[in-house]
């Protein structure tokens, strides 16, 4: 029998084309396959084959016509990718007869998925006023690229995208809108069958509407399993006395200002998630301090029980702090401290004390089962740490991991047994080097060098305290530039019982 490879088609020697022409992904994929040509026909006359169609701009319209005629009455899988530059008036033209034939072929479709730029926007959107019908479709996913937009400027929305949402989506599952500007009261619209639904805002102005027509539309998706909002909340005056119950709710994203997150957070009712993501943004001149400090017992309060993952995330001046908790259903935590490099350049409070905060002011059940420390200490955390780590260790006395990048040796001074004070996280037997060189010892080391000396004392002094670490882990990205390193790899299982990830 001969293999795959070895199959020959004479037909393919004399240039000959199967019966659909003009199909160069599925003709190559079997002619790499030695499909030969018999078998090359069979396939390429299945229906299933040509019902997911791929496009960025359909300039022939007849090729378009071949996947709709070959895949005949098979459920259609579409996704149109508008990104070639700026249109001309004759492809703009083009693309959107290409968009109404596959409008036409709503009841077959399956899902749809359409990135456009903005001339083909507000096309796409009029080519509803013509009634369609959308039965079958369980995915939709629209997006303006904004890329080639300029400043601030967005389309006003569109009288289409009113006669849009009007179709019929009985079966909708799936809906994903990205910088479409319309109002919410229009998304009120959206059937109730809809499990999965996020808006996401990369321009201004927002989504229009109260926050009033915001609760309409949870209260309306009874099965929403998945819900994310970046960045398209309207403000609102003053509390709200409305509660939304979302009882199938398994993942939360919110995102944005913090005028407009954390009202919406009021108005959930003890959603069963759980998945919970949250970040606000803050003007530099604004006090975040205390906008920071109740995210996590806002988040906490919103629970009958515990999400089995929560992440908190601040933004001042698009420099991110995040603190995310990793919850399982074992009582064992994991909580995570990653701050950018600018994330303390435009605020008054240091990222660490912004973590301090969080820890105090959170619910400290929460945090007494956190085993596992995720730590980034950055330069500018030089002047603080030594002040705010033994508190925040204080608080999360539990762990028993902790893996640290960054300013190593922050942590290691904070880990080092003090005169007439407790030793600082009693439990820890794992420690983690991530993004570090260690070197011989010479006095002020630079960013992210971590003195030889200085490590092994920090180790020796907690063993003699009866606090000693287990193992020693050095990621991928650390290395060691010390002479005689297999000496001082001795010297150091002298206080540690293991070392993972040591370059000879």
């Amino acid at each position: 029998m001969r293999s795959l490879e070895e199959v020959e088609d004479p037909r393919d020697s004399e240039g000959l084309d199967d019966p659909v022409e003009e199909n160069p992904p599925h003709r190559r994929w079997l002619v790499l396959a030695g499909v030969c040509h018999t078998w090359r026909t069979v396939l390429l006359s299945s229906p299933l084959l040509w019902s997911r169609i791929e496009a960025s701009i359909f300039r022939r319209p007849d090729i378009l016509e071949k996947f709709i005629s070959a895949s005949r009455k098979a459920p259609l899988d579409v996704c149109i990718t508008d990104v070639s530059p700026l249109h001309f008036v004759h492809e703009t033209d083009i693309l959107g007869k290409s968009l109404e034939r596959i409008l036409k072929e709503g009841v077959r479709l399956k899902s749809l998925h359409l990135i456009f730029r903005l001339p083909i926007f507000q096309y796409f959107f009029l080519a509803f006023h013509f009634k369609f019908s959308f039965t079958h479709l369980q995915s939709l996913e629209i997006l303006l690229d904004q890329s080639e937009v300029k400043g601030t400027y967005v389309p006003e929305p569109s009288c289409g995208f009113a006669a849009f949402m009007e179709a019929d989506f009985r079966s909708l599952r799936h809906v994903a809108l990205t910088n479409v500007h319309t109002e919410w009261q229009l998304l009120s619209k959206l059937p109730s069958t809809v499990t999965d639904l996020s808006i996401t805002n990369e321009l201004q102005p927002l989504l229009a509407g109260p926050m009033s027509d915001v609760l309409d539309v949870l209260k309306k998706l009874v099965d929403l399993k998945r819900l994310t909002l970046y960045d398209c909340l309207p403000r609102m005056a003053g509390g709200s006395t409305e509660r939304v119950y979302l009882s199938k709710l398994e993942k939360l994203t919110i995102a944005g200002e913090i005028t407009r997150v954390m009202p919406l957070f009021d108005c959930l009712e003890h959603p069963l998630a759980t998945i919970v993501c949250v970040g606000l943004e803050v003007d530099p001149g604004q006090d975040i301090s205390s906008a920071s400090l109740s995210v996590f017992s806002r988040m906490c309060r919103m629970y009958e029980g515990r999400p089995d993952q929560m992440e908190a995330s601040i933004c001042v001046a698009r420099a991110y702090v995040s603190i995310s908790l990793f919850a399982d259903t074992v009582p064992e935590s994991q909580l995570f401290f990653k701050p950018t490099e600018n994330s303390d350049d435009t605020q008054s409070i240091s990222s660490l004390d912004l973590l301090r905060g969080a820890l105090e002011a959170a619910a400290l059940t929460l945090f007494l089962s956190v085993t596992s420390l995720w730590l980034t200490l950055l330069d500018h955390h030089t002047h603080d740490a030594p002040r705010l780590l033994p508190l925040i260790f204080q608080i999360l006395n539990r762990v028993e991991s902790i893996t640290v990048e960054g300013q190593v040796t922050l942590l290691t001074e904070a880990l080092r047994p003090q005169q007439d004070m407790p030793v600082s996280l009693p439990r820890l037997s794992h420690l983690g080097l991530a993004d570090t060189r260690i070197v011989e010892d010479t006095e002020d080391q630079p960013f992210r060098i971590l003195s030889a000396d200085v490590l092994y004392s920090c180790l020796e002094e907690r063993k003699d305290h009866g606090c000693g670490i287990q193992l020693l882990e050095l990621y991928d990205d650390c290395t060691v530039h010390v002479s005689a390193a297999d000496e001082f790899r001795g010297r150091l299982l002298t206080v540690v019982k293991d070392i993972e990830g040591w370059e000879k």
